[in-house]
């Protein structure tokens, strides 16, 4: 109404020489509709208690509400004044996250997770999944791209008409104030126009970021992950086959965390980068056809040169990004080698620093970093050569255009008709600088949108067995899709509430049949089922960087009782009264306070602790020495402790294949042997008697002395040393230790230890 108002009423007023006037009684209408405009622009929105999209319990108060929900309409859509504040802080003070306006409810992670989840439901590419899912936000960006690219030529236009009215006064018709006026007002709206594009486009930006990162981590959350699990396609779009990734494996290390992390940096931001793909979708073919009407109003037919050399130089920057793609597509293979490497080596810092092999790594990843650079460059140059191609095409065209109208027309190039074809030749140049920017932007977003589709297509969702008893029928087993080891036809029963041992030769499957129980392998045949609460004990142990106490309790309630026979039972007393913040001592990154055979009892006491009625132990007794071994096993097998829990555990120890219920041996991936140890042959007992675990390898790499503790039920008499571990090297490799000189006493256990040993000297 108000717009509607203006035209009739001031319109007439700014036509020379007009006599009619406005009248008093219109003029104070207009005033006070121009008032009430600006008091409900300038008027906060009410704050109303949004209701979540998911439980409709859940609302937000008036103190949780973001400014940005409430902000007055202009300061929304013009100055933006609700961030004010947060700027004004900034000066006085560095600012902390508290500082910062709450997200909007509207923009919360959560939502968008679901929003997206949902749309990947409905099928298509991911490009298509988030137009559908932003369908809002780029019809936004549309329209104000078009309105902007409307606007754009009112500056153009008013100049114009000042011109003319300046070489002709006595031809003007409106009021040169008329164009005064919009030569500001225009470029100002269409500035407030691409500033919501802007802003609409951030948004958007940031709604693909936090849809795409938590869908790309919670897909790789619930899927195998394979080393090769973004691999190249081949030209019919079909994977390579199982060899051919094998082979290029080989070239190159890859790391599943290093294409994760690939996917979450390098790839939503290439895909985001190319937002601007709508924008010239859009303001583009209208700018375009604008300018033609004008030029050609303007110039007559020798504008149509200058549009024709537009039109055959434009493919120029589309061709050139194809080739910008290419190499793009290396430039990320280049860069999914070095993260893969200094991953790789980030985790064996220790190891590098232990070794000194620093210089060793750093050449591998600058030489990774150089292959990866020369790419760059090479990528570089033909961005460069894009953007020179924007910037020179409307100038040649610009040439042509002029050239054509003053060699072969007789009309003569005025000022006003220059320099409006200057500026509509500018606002193309634009337009063609922002065609060869999002070509190079939009070739580096559909690389990226491959690589994702590529990452979602091959990942597979962690097979869940059915609950029910820890049991394998006819089950086939392999790490990786592509792996060639695998567990073949296994068929098993494990005993509920008992010991169930899995035994076998180094690499026969053992880890992987704990693997395969838990759902971590794939199952290519037969059934498998497994209860929901299992506790998982890995031979390589896991521990965060927290204290022992949060370790061993894992978010479970404390509780003391169950606490302290679990140190005992996992032999953690000892240590902990040697350290002096006791349990409360921080382990650190991966453990590395502790030694081998303390992050393994640690790790022990976090499964004795939980109330799981499962637990899978891989090989815990590898790390630790024969007296901790002895007192372990007594304390955790053979006191009961365990006695209402189903345990399998991998392991070679002689007194755990006598007391087990159930023996699995496995050999080259079949379960060779399913037997209970009484009928077992006694030969096979008696070599396996022989095979003592490890000594802690903590305390031999030192160099200490090792000690032999008395059993518990002796008084504390003097230990029993022998000779320091350089002393006791030699070149011959037997199960039994050189004997050398001691002092001190023999433990009572060491005959039961090893029967055989002493039946023979008998």
């Amino acid at each position: 109404m108000f717009l509607l108002a203006c035209v009739e009423d001031l319109l007439p007023l700014l036509i020379i020489g007009a006599t009619s006037g406005l009248s008093v009684i219109r003029g104070g209408l207009i005033a006070c509709l121009a008032a009430v405009l600006i008091v409900a622009a300038a008027t906060p929105r009410p704050r109303r208690l949004l209701v979540s999209d998911t439980e409709a319990e859940e609302t937000k108060t008036v103190e949780e509400l973001s400014p940005e929900e409430t902000c007055s309409l202009f300061s929304y859509y013009c100055s933006y004044e609700w961030l004010t504040y947060v700027i004004l802080r900034g000066c006085r003070k560095d600012l902390t996250m508290d500082d910062l306006p709450p997200l909007p409810s509207y923009d919360e992670p959560s939502k968008w997770l679901k929003k997206i989840k949902r749309q990947r439901l409905k099928g298509g590419k991911t490009f298509r999944t988030l137009c559908r899912l932003l369908k809002t936000e780029i019809k936004g960006m549309m329209c104000w791209s078009s309105i902007s690219a409307v606007l754009d030529f009112v500056a153009p236009y008013s100049m114009l008409r000042l011109l003319a009215y300046l070489e002709n006064p006595e031809d003007a018709i409106l009021h040169p104030a008329l164009w005064v006026a919009l030569l500001f007002i225009g470029p100002m709206s269409r500035s407030l126009c691409y500033q919501q594009y802007i802003f609409t486009a951030t948004r958007l930006l940031v709604r693909v970021n936090v849809s795409l990162v938590q869908e790309i981590y919670q897909t790789a959350m619930r899927s195998y992950l394979y080393d090769d699990s973004i691999v190249e396609t081949s030209t019919e779009g079909r994977p390579k086959s199982s060899r051919s990734m094998r082979d290029s494996a080989k070239g190159a290390p890859k790391s599943s965390q290093a294409n994760i992390t690939s996917l979450m940096s390098y790839d939503v931001d290439a895909i985001y980068n190319s937002r601007d793909i709508f924008f010239v979708a859009t303001a583009a073919p209208i700018a375009t056809t604008v300018a033609v009407i004008f030029l050609y109003r303007m110039l007559g037919w020798p504008s149509l040169f200058g549009v024709s050399a537009l039109l055959c130089l434009s493919p120029l920057p589309a061709l050139a990004s194809r080739r910008v793609s290419r190499i793009q597509r290396s430039v990320m293979r280049a860069t999914d080698v070095r993260l893969s490497k200094i991953s790789e080596y980030l985790n064996s810092i220790r190891t590098l620093k232990y070794f000194g092999w620093e210089h060793a790594a750093m050449e591998s990843i600058n030489e990774a970093r150089g292959v990866e650079q020369r790419r760059l460059w090479k990528r570089s140059v033909y961005a460069a050569a894009i953007s020179m191609a924007g910037d020179l095409l409307p100038m040649m065209s610009l040439l042509v255009m002029f050239s054509v109208f003053v060699l072969f027309t007789n009309d003569t190039l005025r000022a006003a008709t220059a320099f409006t074809s200057l500026s509509i030749m500018e606002t193309l140049r634009s337009q063609f600088v922002w065609l060869s920017n999002i070509s190079k932007a939009s070739a580096q977003g559909a690389e990226s949108l491959r690589r994702v589709d590529r990452f979602f297509d091959t990942a597979r969702e962690i097979q869940h067995h059915p609950e029910g008893p820890l049991e394998l029928k006819n089950a086939t087993f392999r790490r990786t899709p592509i792996a060639a080891f695998r567990l073949h036809d296994v068929s098993v029963r494990f005993r509920p509430r008992a010991l169930n041992v899995v035994t076998g030769p180094t690499g026969s499957g053992k880890t992987s049949l704990l693997l395969s129980l838990l759902g971590e392998t794939v199952l290519e045949s037969g059934t498998a089922s497994c209860p929901r609460d299992v506790a998982y004990v890995p031979q390589a142990p896991w521990l965060q960087n927290d204290t022992i106490r949060d370790n061993i309790t894992f978010f479970s309630p404390f509780d003391k009782a169950r606490y302290n026979t679990v140190i005992e039972a996992s032999g953690l007393a000892p240590d902990l009264r040697q350290l002096p913040a006791g349990d409360l001592t921080v382990v650190g990154e991966k453990g590395t306070s502790l030694s081998g055979g303390q992050k393994q009892r640690v790790s022990l006491a976090r499964a004795l602790y939980s109330q799981s009625s499962t637990l899978l132990l891989d090989d815990i007794f590898s790390a630790l020495d024969t007296h901790t071994t002895t007192l372990v096993y007594d304390k955790c097998f053979r006191s009961g402790l365990l006695s209402d829990r189903t345990v399998v555990l991998i392991t070679h120890y002689p007194a755990a294949l006598q007391d087990a219920e159930l023996l699995v041996r496995l050999d080259h991936g079949k379960a060779s042997t399913v037997e209970t140890p009484s009928s077992l042959p006694q030969a096979l007992l008696q070599r396996t008697r022989c095979s003592t675990p490890a000594t802690d390898t903590d305390s031999l790499s030192l160099g200490n002395p090792l000690i032999v503790e008395e059993p518990l039920d002796v008084p504390s008499e003097p230990t029993t040393t022998i000779a320091p571990a350089h002393e006791q090297q030699s070149p011959q490799v037997s199960r039994i230790a050189k004997e050398t000189s001691a002092t001190g006493r023999v433990p009572r256990t060491l005959g039961r230890l090893h029967p055989v040993n002493f039946s023979k000297h008998a």
